[in-house]
């Protein structure tokens, strides 16, 4: 009686465990099929496929149904489970997909990680007098950054791009504190 006892906690902890790691590799996949997406040449069927793959819903505004004139996709990961029972402080990834005329016209991520700026990047269809890169970065009172924003145009180099969306989503998949940083805000400093 006393084995069950103590088995059926330790089941259910096992099973959030891997839950919450399962959320963190279901991130990373979707975030790898979005930002292999071409900006202003993959199609509305592309984006929406990733979508309902990873649960996306319709992030259009009121009155506009999703459609290949008009969509805003939005797709959450977050570790609800692993906060709910306080064995991690909040942390998640919302992923954004627009098109336009059945084009993918940017695409976007905001994430939040305890201990780190929230750090939202973006990519666009480039535009005439629109900066490739475009750097803000607010501050608190303290003068330290608590939210970055960096958005790029397609005609942004591709190695920039790769660093601007590499992030470390470790903090959804695991218990404890975490440490991840955000993309590397070091490096992408000397873009201001």
């Amino acid at each position: 009686m006393v084995l069950v006892a103590c088995a059926l906690p330790l089941a259910a902890l096992a099973w959030l465990l891997i839950h919450a790691r399962v959320e963190q590799v279901q991130a990373e996949r979707c975030m790898a099929q979005v930002t292999a997406l071409s900006i202003g040449r993959s199609t509305f069927e592309e984006a929406k496929r990733i979508s309902d793959k990873f649960g996306g819903v319709d992030g259009s505004p009121a009155g506009n149904a999703c459609s290949p004139k008009l969509c805003d996709l939005v797709i959450a990961f977050r570790n609800l489970a692993l906060t709910r029972l306080g064995l991690a402080r909040p942390a998640g990834v919302i992923i954004y997909i627009s098109i336009s005329e059945g084009v993918v016209e940017s695409v976007g991520i905001r994430y939040t990680s305890p201990g780190h700026p929230v750090y939202l990047a973006g990519e666009e269809v480039a535009r005439t007098g629109v900066q490739k890169v475009r750097v803000h970065v607010w501050n608190d009172i303290n003068g330290n950054p608590n939210q970055v924003a960096v958005r790029l145009t397609t005609e942004a180099p591709e190695d920039l791009r790769a660093r601007v969306f590499a992030i470390d989503l470790s903090c959804l998949g695991r218990p404890g504190p975490c440490s991840a940083e955000t993309p590397r805000w070091g490096e992408l400093k000397d873009l201001q």
